[in-house]
């Protein structure tokens, strides 16, 4: 039982980022702009609605893009740790075990941004597969440092 939550996870995780590569460009869009929105409306308030033309203006250009990349990065970031909670399992060890991971968060990566091309208004972005792989690999360098200096073990391992 201990080893189907992580798997129903995963498999929960990936359907999740599968389900917003389908989705068109304009629903996309109005979701992030519902988030956006709210964050405009709670920087007003705490500002009493007299906002910095600096904050304004981040707010309006660049915001939208930062918090989508940000999207991307958290997605593939908590899926290369549900990976590994589901591969450290296996018969593998140090480097092995935390590189696998890497290359399963790069295929489902790659998948992701191959349902974009069927979705409207949507493309395939070596760019987000840049900034998934990020994400992965944070997640990456949080495991190895928790395994290398606090556990003092990378995963189950048959001796």
């Amino acid at each position: 039982m201990k080893r189907k939550i992580p798997l129903i996870l995963l498999i929960l995780w990936i359907a999740f980022i599968f389900y917003n590569s389908i989705k068109s460009a304009p629903d996309s869009i109005m979701e992030s702009s519902i988030i956006v929105d709210g964050v405009k409306n709670i920087i007003s308030f705490i500002y009493n609605h007299n906002v910095p033309l600096s904050i304004t203006t981040y707010l309006n250009e660049t915001f939208e893009t930062n918090l989508r990349d940000f999207a991307h990065f958290f997605e593939f970031f908590v899926l290369y740790i549900l990976i590994y909670l589901n591969i450290k399992h296996l018969n593998m060890c140090g480097l092995k075990l935390l590189l696998n991971g890497l290359y399963l968060s790069l295929f489902v990566s790659v998948i992701d941004e191959t349902i974009q091309l069927s979705s409207i208004g949507r493309s395939f972005q070596v760019t987000d597969i840049i900034t998934d792989m990020l994400g992965s690999l944070l997640a990456f360098v949080v495991i190895y440092i928790i395994s290398k200096y606090i556990k003092k073990d990378y995963g189950v391992c048959s001796v």
